[in-house]
């Protein structure tokens, strides 16, 4: 599959942020290897170059440990997977309620949107 990337922002964040995603999400589980810089790279049409920073961000941040020779792997820490999970649902929220506030949408407002919401039902 092809990705397409915004025209905002660099391709290394959008993939960062697909790839945290998917680990957040448990698209890739706890304590599993991790695609190859090589298979990312083709997976995103992009120069392995960009794959490998963007995976060093995510080393970075604890959410994937490099074992030298074998590859790289999801952690097993539960505590930095909750931590970043908490994080991300914040920035989440913070996105939603600042596009609301730009379409001039109420607290309440919103709260109704959100309550007829056949989505969350």
């Amino acid at each position: 599959m092809i990705w397409k990337f915004e025209t905002v922002g660099s391709i290394s964040g959008q993939i960062v942020s697909t790839l945290r995603n998917k680990i957040l999400c448990g698209e890739y589980k706890i304590g599993e290897q991790f695609p190859t810089v090589r298979s990312l790279a083709s997976d995103f049409a992009v120069n392995p170059n960009i794959i490998q920073k963007s995976l060093s961000v995510l080393e970075q941040e604890g959410l994937l440990i490099c074992k030298t020779t074998v590859g790289r792997f999801v952690t097993d820490d539960k505590t930095i997977l909750e931590k970043a999970r908490e994080e991300y649902k914040k920035s989440f929220i913070e996105a939603v309620l600042n596009k609301s506030a730009q379409l001039g949408i109420d607290k309440n407002t919103l709260i109704k949107y959100i309550n007829e919401s056949e989505v969350l039902k």
